[in-house]
């Protein structure tokens, strides 16, 4: 991480939802559904790198959504317990991000390749959106987990919680 702050991930998602309602390449009538906890998560981070990473994963999605279909953003705060085997060192647990789109799903020939940079199924894409949100979760200590089939995909992002005395719990 190059700035890492105190951070209000809801306050980041907001911020994410306000610029793509109005961006040029989202698709008609898809709505951006935030689903947030009653207290905001506070992660230890850099806010232009989470911006950047929650973005991408939130056009993707709004892309890959029907017209009039909906993408679903989801901040939760999870205990240890819930976390899966990658996160074993978050001590105090975590914060996810889900971006849940009912779309196409990710063909199986591309999805063992997601993240390298410029791979995309797009005709216009760049295939760098990825390999950028995989990058900025790396630098948080995160992972990126994939769930996708016909009905659509899930991205699941999980980052270290912030603690008590200020600092990350990796």
């Amino acid at each position: 991480m190059t700035r890492a702050q105190r951070l209000n991930l809801a306050t980041t998602v907001r911020q994410v939802i306000a610029v793509l309602e109005k961006h040029p390449q989202k698709t008609d009538g898809v709505r951006l559904v935030p689903v947030f906890p009653s207290r905001d998560p506070v992660v230890v981070g850099d806010e232009d790198l989470l911006h950047r990473a929650i973005f991408n994963l939130v056009l993707n999605a709004m892309q890959a959504s029907a017209p009039g279909g909906e993408v679903k953003i989801e901040l939760a705060e999870i205990g240890r317990h819930q976390l899966p085997a990658q996160a074993a060192a978050f001590a105090r647990g975590g914060v996810m991000l889900r971006v849940i789109d009912h779309g196409e799903g990710i063909a199986p020939q591309i999805r063992n390749r997601l993240f390298e940079p410029f791979v995309t199924t797009k005709p216009q894409g760049s295939g760098l959106g990825l390999s950028i949100v995989q990058r900025a979760i790396d630098s948080h200590h995160g992972f990126v987990l994939v769930d996708s089939g016909e009905s659509g995909t899930t991205f699941s992002v999980i980052i270290p919680k912030l603690g008590k005395d200020g600092d990350a719990n990796v």
